[in-house]
């Protein structure tokens, strides 16, 4: 009789179960029914960037800036060619020097850049045997050109002398 008592009980709990699990509980099946995905918004393109123009600056405040990229790219090249430094390091330098004379000479009036022009002609001879000389023979003379150079243009130059000629 035990077994019969049982296997009723197991039966009825069965059955229970069986009624429960078909009249479903609706926040367990929320639980584990996939929900419909919704599209997402496109994300619009940006057709025409904006070129970032930087603050702006006063000419003068400009040409301070530049003139001192100059100086400093101008000295690195002396202490590259003092120590007989890394002929990369040397090129870089008078590549910068030059480009940054370029630009201080853009910001002078007509007259002030035809005198800028022959400046940064030297620089371009001085930046050309610079790179050629392979083996560092000439980094003595090389040098004293460099001092020379940066000298006359400091002196012609500087940023009190030219408060009057910016554009």
């Amino acid at each position: 009789m035990e077994k019969t008592a049982a296997k009723r009980v197991i039966a009825l709990c069965a059955g229970i179960l069986v009624m429960v699990s078909s009249a479903g509980c609706e926040a367990l099946s929320r639980k584990f029914i996939r929900k419909s995905k919704k599209e997402k918004e496109p994300v619009q393109m940006v057709l025409v960037p904006e070129a970032y123009t930087g603050p702006a600056m006063a000419p003068e405040e400009k040409y301070r800036h530049y003139f001192f990229y100059w100086e400093s790219w101008h000295e690195e090249l002396i202490q590259a060619l003092n120590v007989n430094g890394n002929k990369k390091k040397q090129a870089d330098s008078a590549e910068q020097a030059v480009k940054n004379l370029a630009i201080v000479r853009g910001l002078l009036d007509p007259e002030r850049q035809k005198i800028m022009d022959g400046y940064i002609t030297r620089l371009n001879e001085l930046s050309g045997e610079v790179k050629s000389d392979t083996y560092n023979s000439n980094a003595a003379g090389l040098c004293s050109r460099a001092e020379a150079l940066k000298r006359d243009i400091k002196r012609d130059f500087s940023c009190s002398d030219v408060k009057d000629a910016l554009q």
